[in-house]
């Protein structure tokens, strides 16, 4: 098997493995939000005839994430940089979606934890694996 064909073979093989990834991570994101949204198991009886209220609420000013929530926004973040490599954190937060603070937390979470590398200082800094 040639190089060509090997790198070929290699680079399908790991964006389907990052596809997946992104898809379980936004899944799992989605089942964490909407669970709080719903009240985190609560046994409060909702009346499921009432009209939807709308988008979900912000947490409010100092509130805590939940822990299953960070982790989840870090995967994505993960997945989104191996993907992506050589973005700013405006553009990864645009392309992984959510709130611009939970992926910049994210982003330091993965520095702290040398998962990323970077390149460049302050809002130049771009990420890459």
């Amino acid at each position: 098997m040639s190089n060509t064909t090997l790198r070929d073979h290699l680079t399908a093989i790991i964006n389907s493995a990052v596809s997946r990834a992104v898809d379980e991570a936004l899944a799992a994101y989605k089942h964490v939000l909407s669970a709080s949204i719903d009240g985190g198991g609560a046994t409060t009886k909702v009346d499921k005839s009432a009209p939807a209220s709308g988008p979900p609420k912000k947490r409010r000013k100092g509130a805590r994430r939940d822990p299953k929530a960070i982790e989840i926004t870090v995967a994505a973040v993960l997945a989104f940089v191996e993907q992506s490599p050589g973005l700013r954190a405006e553009q990864i937060a645009k392309g992984v979606g959510g709130d611009k603070g939970d992926i910049s937390d994210a982003l330091a979470r993965l520095r702290a934890a040398k998962k990323v590398k970077t390149k460049g200082h302050k809002r130049s800094m771009t990420y890459s694996i």
